[in-house]
Parts: structure tokens; C-alpha cells; sequence
């Protein structure tokens, strides 16, 4: 519409992007799609009010998060191409008339919310994955809403905060390691299934909001510690983010799960991380040199949960290595 000069057919077609207001039917302007409440008034100021001049000026590395810097880049390129192939006025109108009169809303029904994931990740091979961890939010937050929906909000912007922060695959991840603290075994499913199996199987408004407050809050804390090796404190920290480094090097990501418990439970205690990371590097260098398989890297890893599990703050005998070792 902001490349139209023809004002009879920006009236148009502005219909389609916002609802007119309808002083008959009580009806306020307004957008006709909106975003999460992280991201909607950053869309509404500079695609719904087609306000792109000022968005082009915008570098893109200092946009919030990753939603904003897609909107950005895409409108980027949709603008480029609108330069590059529709010239005038009529070009435009007929192209806007096209994705008007033959583009069509097609709803899916499935029979489980396995089936839809699989369905969707099928057809949606040019758009964002849907992850595992979106199934799961739906589920989460939808049980939490059932019962108060003042406390939606609340732990919605709580679950986007920890996605924004580690960004959506890291996000991911964090869930399968989740469900290997829980489980102990290999994945032998799904996410969705095994999530649901392991970690939260008996959902309801109380376990919804534990797991976020209890689980997810604290472990996304430890993970991103971990993952980006910036853990912080007025002693050993650069020995412990030395080590991280270390263990991130390595093809697997096994160690993480026990790691990211350790450190959840232990955070202000640096000499005790210090030395679970230099005996934790020091059994994945072992098994690295010795070529476990996964199988046997997730079985020690499982006896060292467990024994975590027991004993918070104490080094796992199942960490150290043995005589034949």
C-alpha cells in the first residue's frame, strides 16, 4: 500500500490491513493481525502503520530479537522485489487483487497433536519450523489459561523471555535435555511423546506453572551459562568459563544435561563447580579417547543424575574415573 501514488487504491486496499472503524456497529479501528505482546507495537509502528522508511534505517543488529529482525529482512526483500518486478500503479493493484480473490485460509484437522506436528512440518517447507517446543507451549500455557486467564500473560512473556534469550533451536535443545535429566534413557520418540511422558505427565494448572517456575526457569539460567560460557562470579570464573569452552568442543552434547543440574543447584558455590567441570571434562575426554558410543556416554551420564539426585551438593563417584579407567 506505501508504494501505491494512487490514493483510490491505497483506500482500497488499507481495508485489508486494518478493520475500518463502523461507528453503526460500535466497531474501533484496528489491525487485522497482531503479534505477541513482546513484538506488537514494533509491527504495529513500522509494517501495520507502513511506517518503512524509518524501518530501513534501522541497522538490524540492534533489533531486539530474532522475530524483529525477520520482520525487518523480510520486509526488506518484499520491498525490493515489489522495485524490481511491479513498476506502476496497475501492476501493483493487479498483483494485490491476485493474492485477494486467490489466495485461500486452509484449516487442518488431525487426529493428535503428534500428527499435526508432523503434518505441518511437511507442508511448511519454506516457512519457520514449528518446533516441539511450540506443541508444548501450546499445552503448557493453554492449562494455565484454562483456570485464570490474568495469569497468562505473566508466564507467556515468562516462556518468551527464556526463547528470546537463547533463541529458538538453543530453546529446543534445553527441552531434550530436560527430558534426558528425567528419563535417564536415550530418546526413543518424539519430544512432544517423550515430554509429555517423562517431564510433565500428569499436566495441570499447578504442574504447569512449577514446571516453568521450578524447571525451565532455573535450567534455562544453567544452559545458557553453559552454553555461551559466561558463568560469573568474584572467583574461578574464568577457570570454570575455560573449561566450558573445553567441554564444548566436544561432538556431543551428553554432558550437558548432569552439567546444567549441577550448576542450577550450586550456582554460588564456584569452587565445587570448578571441580565437577574439571572431572566432567576429564570423563568426557576419556570417553573420547576410549570411542564410546552414545549409548554408553548416556548410561554413565544417567548414574551421575542419579547420584545427584541423592546428594546435590556432592561430586558423583560415577564421575570419576575408575583404576581400569
Amino acid at each position: 500500500i506505501s508504494k501505491f501514488n494512487n490514493q483510490e487504491a491505497k483506500n482500497a486496499f488499507e481495508k485489508y490491513i486494518r478493520q475500518p472503524a463502523d461507528i453503526s456497529q460500535g466497531l474501533k479501528s484496528k489491525p487485522r493481525l497482531e503479534l505477541r505482546a513482546k513484538d506488537r507495537d514494533f509491527f504495529n509502528q513500522y509494517i501495520q502503520d507502513m511506517n518503512f522508511r524509518d524501518l530501513f534505517n534501522k541497522q538490524v543488529a540492534n533489533l531486539k530479537n530474532e522475530a524483529q529482525k525477520n520482520i525487518y529482512l523480510n520486509s526488506l526483500a518484499l520491498n525490493d522485489k515489489i522495485d524490481e518486478l511491479l513498476k506502476t500503479d496497475n501492476d501493483k493493484i493487479e498483483f494485490g487483487r491476485f493474492l485477494i480473490t486467490n489466495c485461500y485460509l486452509v484449516v487442518v484437522t488431525t487426529s493428535s497433536r503428534e500428527s499435526a506436528f508432523r503434518v505441518f512440518s511437511v507442508m511448511n517447507n519454506r516457512g519457520l519450523s514449528l518446533l516441539a517446543t511450540d506443541i508444548i507451549k501450546s499445552d503448557i500455557i493453554g492449562m494455565i489459561n484454562d483456570v485464570n486467564e490474568d495469569l497468562v500473560e505473566k508466564y507467556t512473556n515468562k516462556w518468551e523471555d527464556i526463547e528470546t534469550l537463547l533463541g529458538r533451536d538453543s530453546f529446543n535443545d534445553l527441552f531434550s535435555h530436560i527430558r534426558t535429566l528425567k528419563s535417564k534413557i536415550k530418546a526413543k520418540k518424539g519430544l512432544i511423546g517423550e515430554f509429555k511422558e517423562y517431564v510433565l505427565p500428569n499436566l495441570n494448572h499447578q504442574t504447569s506453572i512449577e514446571f516453568i517456575e521450578t524447571v525451565l526457569e532455573p535450567y534455562a539460567h544453567s544452559y545458557n551459562l553453559i552454553r555461551n560460557c559466561c558463568y560469573n562470579s568474584e572467583n574461578k570464573d574464568n577457570e570454570i568459563n575455560g573449561i566450558l569452552k573445553w567441554l564444548n568442543s566436544f561432538n556431543h552434547s551428553d554432558w550437558i544435561p548432569s552439567s546444567m543440574y549441577f550448576i542450577s543447584v550450586n550456582e554460588n558455590n564456584p569452587e565445587l563447580i570448578l571441580t565437577f567441570l574439571e572431572k566432567m571434562e576429564r570423563l568426557c575426554s576419556y570417553m573420547y579417547a576410549d570411542s564410546f558410543d552414545v549409548n554408553d556416554r548416556i548410561a554413565r551420564f544417567a548414574k551421575i543424575v542419579k547420584e545427584l539426585e541423592v546428594a546435590h551438593n556432592a561430586i558423583p563417584n560415577s564421575l570419576e574415573l575408575n583404576d581400569e579407567e
